[in-house]
Formats: structure tokens, C-alpha cells, sequence
């Protein structure tokens, strides 16, 4: 039953979108961290935070599991683009200014491409 569910369109969505919070979750408990930086104590209260996520085991293991929430998140992103685009015989009519449409909402490749570069980067640097 729940591998059926996971082959559906609204299981797939569910699965993006829950491995889409992790990925977010993960991103803001990084940027707290270094905002640590901003403390006035002169890197005290950052050195405690990093040392802190870079010897905790949780920390670590969840970062392992990190990389596959990332790779979960592009295949069915994959995957879900290709059905949609299969199930649709007529394309959608394009119209550059829909209003309501931000720029954000119509950039989301561009801006997941820069976040997982700047997540590599990061990997890279330890």
C-alpha cells in the first residue's frame, strides 16, 4: 500500500515536498549558526556553535542523510516534470507578464542550482 502511494502523482508531490522541508530545515539551522558570527563577543558564542555542529554525531549523521535527501528531491523533481509534461498534449499558453507571478516562483531551477552549488562549496571547504 505505501509503495503504491509513492508511485502516484500525490505521493511523489508529498515525498518532493517533505524532503523539500528537510533540505530547508537543514539550510536555516546552517545560516543560525553562522549568524552566531554577529554575536558581540568576539567569536565566542560562533566558536561554541561550530565546534558544537562539527563534533555532534546527530549533526554528522544528518548530514549524510542530507545527500540523499538532495538526490530524492532532484530525481522526483525529475520525474514529476516529465509525467506533467507527457500528460499534457497541448502546451500552456506562455504569457511573460502574468501578474501574481513572481520573479522567485518562475526562477526556482536557478535558485536550487545555486543553493546546491553553495552546499557543495561548503562540503568542499571540510
Amino acid at each position: 500500500m505505501v509503495k503504491d502511494l509513492f508511485k502516484s502523482s500525490i505521493g511523489r508531490k508529498i515525498l518532493m515536498a517533505s524532503s523539500g522541508l528537510f533540505l530547508i530545515s537543514f539550510l536555516i539551522v546552517h545560516a543560525s549558526v553562522n549568524a552566531l558570527i554577529f554575536c558581540n563577543d568576539k567569536g565566542k558564542t560562533f566558536t561554541v556553535g561550530a565546534h558544537f555542529m562539527a563534533t555532534n554525531p546527530i549533526i554528522r549523521t544528518i548530514e549524510i542523510i542530507l545527500i540523499f535527501g538532495f538526490i530524492i528531491h532532484i530525481i522526483q523533481g525529475l520525474i514529476l516534470w516529465k509525467k506533467n509534461k507527457k500528460a499534457r498534449s497541448v502546451q500552456y499558453f506562455y504569457k511573460d507578464n502574468t501578474p501574481g507571478v513572481t520573479w522567485y516562483s518562475k526562477s526556482m531551477t536557478l535558485l536550487g542550482t545555486l543553493i546546491l552549488l553553495f552546499y557543495g562549496s561548503c562540503l568542499y571547504r571540510y
